[in-house]
């Protein structure tokens, strides 16, 4: 993400900055295996410094520096704070780039999630995301080969077949059953899909195409891209009978296949997110085949997936390939239990009495989208969260996910009190909702109130 460096004066580059911040999406997340092989370059490995002080690091709060070193400064203390192997561990990471990268030096960022993806008493699933993290931060740095190798090992699959697109006017193809999920896998076969009379057959995609993160845009090579239907299909390999997880994360209604075996499904139209969705899938010795379809109406139409073992780290042995295999295994149902950061957030808000719990939800929920766009079930649990915390940062994140522009505009005025009575420890906080509360006056045509709230 590049931020425009030659405006006219500090308030303008403060909104251009913060413009760029509202428009972008956590996407980002999954996962990538150890033991480590980057070259150190890339991604050191931890000094005996850094394994006795993991978060260490020359951003650190009240140090100076600015809203954005304020704000690492405080995942430093959410990752400091969330010991061992808890889940809320990753909310370190969540956003991190779509906050900080641009704002924050890339070599600082790639340190911090060094740190967290070494630490070996980490949640796999905490360390495998911020593994991926690592992987997108050598994309921008244009490393192509060395964020593939880190998506690979790290059970990403990178390398598809798929084909669409398939008619989806009013939903109906969400529940239709259309030739990729009836025949096998044919390379040359010829099928009728949205638009009459023009065949549609299998093509290839793969990451080095479109580096995403490991995302398969859809809607980048099958048109038309819209209230469409579109599969994609690819082959895993393990040795031995295996036990494993799949982790998906899609931008419409999806179901997903391995052989002839439906191992999930889901109907919500969102923003995709690696961290959406676990599945319990069961691998056979040999190549077994994965299919998954994904439905949208407009907008983003694709998905991410991932395969680990079933505590969420790196599948040992395991092969991808796009090209068909002479032969597959059939599939089996699974009933082994796996590991989910979505899941385990949501247990501990369940017991939650304080409230604190249910504001890490949300803030999960802020960043990995996991309900449909018109869902209520986010802002409720944003709701309920403030009502118990009564912090900034609680109705800062209502402010965030409230559709209604009157209680959201109550919530960040209600925000921006909270923050200014909180004094240091909520002063990065406060300039960001200082913004926010700027942007939304500008919109009404307040230009002097926009240009106060950008002077504070």
């Amino acid at each position: 993400m590049h931020r425009p460096r030659d405006l006219a004066s500090p308030r303008a580059r403060a909104a251009a900055r913060f413009g760029a911040l509202v428009v972008v999406f956590s996407t980002l997340l999954a996962l990538s295996a150890w033991p480590w092989s980057a070259s150190a370059d890339t991604l050191p490995e931890p000094t005996a410094q850094t394994e006795r002080l993991p978060w260490q690091s020359s951003a650190r709060p009240g140090k100076g520096g600015g809203r954005f070193v304020r704000e690492l400064g405080r995942r430093h203390d959410v990752a400091r704070r969330a010991a061992g192997a808890s889940p809320g561990a990753v909310l370190a990471l969540t956003g991190v780039l779509g906050e900080l990268l641009g704002e924050i030096d890339s070599d600082e960022l790639t340190r911090f999630v060094a740190a967290i993806a070494g630490d070996r008493r980490r949640h796999p699933l905490v360390r495998s995301y911020a593994d991926y993290l690592a992987a997108r931060l050598l994309e921008h740095r244009g490393d192509i080969a060395g964020a593939r190798e880190r998506l690979v090992r790290g059970g990403y699959l990178v390398s598809w077949q798929i084909v669409g697109p398939f008619d989806n006017a009013s939903r109906a193809g969400e529940a239709a059953v259309y030739e990729p999920e009836k025949i096998g896998f044919v390379p040359e076969a010829q099928m009728f899909g949205k638009l009459a009379g023009e065949a549609i057959g299998w093509r290839a995609w793969d990451y080095a195409g479109l580096p995403r993160g490991g995302y398969v845009a859809l809607d980048d090579l099958l048109r038309p891209a819209d209230q469409a239907v579109g599969y994609a299909t690819a082959w895993v390999h393990v040795d031995r009978e295996t036990d494993a997880a799949l982790h998906l994360g899609t931008a419409g209604p999806y179901k997903v296949w391995i052989g002839d075996v439906l191992v999930g499904a889901g109907d919500a139209y969102r923003a995709p997110d690696p961290l959406q969705e676990t599945h319990a899938i069961h691998l056979g010795r040999g190549w077994n085949r994965v299919l998954v379809k994904v439905a949208t109406l407009e907008g983003m139409w694709g998905f991410y997936a991932r395969i680990s073992a079933p505590d969420g780290a790196p599948l040992a042995g395991m092969k991808a390939s796009s090209e068909p295999p002479a032969s597959v295994v059939a599939g089996r149902a699974a009933t082994h239990e796996v590991a989910s950061l979505r899941r385990g957030l949501e247990r501990a808000a369940e017991k939650d009495r304080r409230g604190w719990a249910r504001l890490d939800l949300v803030e999960f929920y802020r960043y990995v989208h996991p309900f449909d766009k018109d869902d209520k079930h986010a802002v409720e649990l944003a709701r309920r969260a403030d009502a118990d915390v009564a912090s900034a940062r609680s109705a800062f994140l209502l402010a965030i996910l409230d559709p209604d522009s009157n209680g959201s505009r109550r919530a960040l005025a209600t925000a921006e009190k909270r923050a200014a009575k909180e004094g240091p420890k909520s002063r990065g906080l406060h300039g960001q909702i200082l913004l926010e509360l700027a942007w939304r006056e500008r919109a009404l045509g307040l230009e002097t109130r926009y240009d106060e709230l950008l002077e504070q």
